[in-house]
């Protein structure tokens, strides 16, 4: 293998951060954040400036979807703590029954 995740590019702490913090993310659109997240659903991404303004507007003009979003949002970056990622990759290990160590 690689030794890293080839389709998770571009990615900020800050994507993990803003949702984290209770906060609703809009982001450039970077390759790998509709793996972690629903877009549209729990954060809000935008390729041009044209569509940044569009999502702004929006979170202004629906307060209580842009609140219902970033509640879903903050749930959805819970789940991509370092504890859960090790608690995964530790059960990941444990399933492999010392396969890979007795190659």
């Amino acid at each position: 293998g690689s030794g890293y995740a080839t389709w998770m590019t571009h990615l900020k702490c800050r994507h993990f951060e803003i949702p984290c913090a209770d906060g609703l993310m809009i982001a450039q659109y970077t390759p790998g954040l509709g793996k972690l997240f629903e877009v549209d659903q729990e954060i809000l991404t935008f390729v041009t400036a044209k569509e940044a303004a569009a999502k702004f507007h929006w979170v202004l003009e629906h307060p209580q979807e842009a609140l219902q979003m970033r509640k879903r949002g903050h749930k959805r970056a819970r789940e991509h703590t370092w504890a859960r990622r090790f608690s995964d990759l530790l059960a990941e290990l444990d399933s492999c029954n010392g396969t890979l160590i007795n190659r």
